[in-house]
């Protein structure tokens, strides 16, 4: 056999296998800038949900010392309703009643804060299951075509975890015990690894094999890529009620 004819035989050997190594190599590249594009999308989402639970902590806590004033001064006027003579308590009553018509204006103001920004932060967590089920599907359809695919997705969204500190008609509110940590929202993804992959790789890849994505707002043991949102550090109140 002359050289000519040997070059044709090696590349008619080693050719088929040359282009499957390139294919895999380039179609794992591919997978992982989709697999970073995917943890973009989560990241932006989860922060815009976290952010809407700070917000509307931070505006909660800017009443704070209203909430407390109205609070100090109908115990101050049930002092004196129980403790002064006829005139003075009248006065008092009367007092009484205005001060607990502002805390009740100040309590539905307080629950709306509270309810529009959970519904703010749970609309931005359906909206990202919503969309990686559709980054999913359309990474899918570009390999398999209109194939069906089962991607699971999971969206763990957190309730805020500030609490009451002194309960009234209008209450004050305080962060709760390591709040932020407490507060980790997270989401993630499985989705058939065939569902993605180019037919000609197919038989390379296993039926069992899942494509595995997550992201959350807080770090654990388990490492990756993962990082903190602003929760915000809030303020506290410079004196206990129980000693005024």
């Amino acid at each position: 056999m002359n050289q000519k004819g040997f070059v044709s035989l090696c590349l008619v050997i080693w050719a088929p296998l040359f282009l499957t190594i390139l294919s895999y190599g380039l179609w794992m590249v591919w997978l992982i800038n989709q697999k970073h594009q995917l943890n973009n999308l989560c990241h932006h989402h989860l922060l815009k949900s976290q952010q809407a639970l700070v917000d509307g902590n931070n505006r909660l806590l800017l009443h704070n010392p209203k909430a407390l004033a109205l609070i100090l001064e109908k115990r101050n006027l049930d002092r004196l309703i129980l403790t002064s003579p006829p005139p003075v308590k009248a006065a008092a009553l009367l007092k009484r009643k205005r001060v607990l018509a502002q805390q009740i204006k100040l309590s539905l103001l307080q629950k709306n804060i509270i309810k529009t920004h959970k519904e703010l932060s749970k609309s931005w967590a359906q909206k990202l299951r919503l969309n990686l089920h559709r980054a999913l599907r359309k990474r899918s359809e570009f390999f398999q075509g209109d194939k069906n695919i089962l991607a699971q997705v999971r969206v763990r969204w957190s309730i805020s975890r500030i609490k009451i500190k002194f309960r009234d008609k209008a209450s004050t509110y305080q962060r709760g015990t390591n709040h932020a940590l407490a507060q980790t929202m997270s989401a993630n993804w499985s989705i058939p690894l065939q569902s993605v992959t180019p037919p000609w790789l197919s038989p390379f890849v296993k039926n069992k094999n899942n494509w595995l994505g997550s992201c959350q707002t807080h770090p654990d043991s388990s490492g990756g890529l993962k990082w903190y949102a602003a929760i915000g550090g809030g303020k506290v109140l410079s004196r206990p009620l129980s000693s005024l």
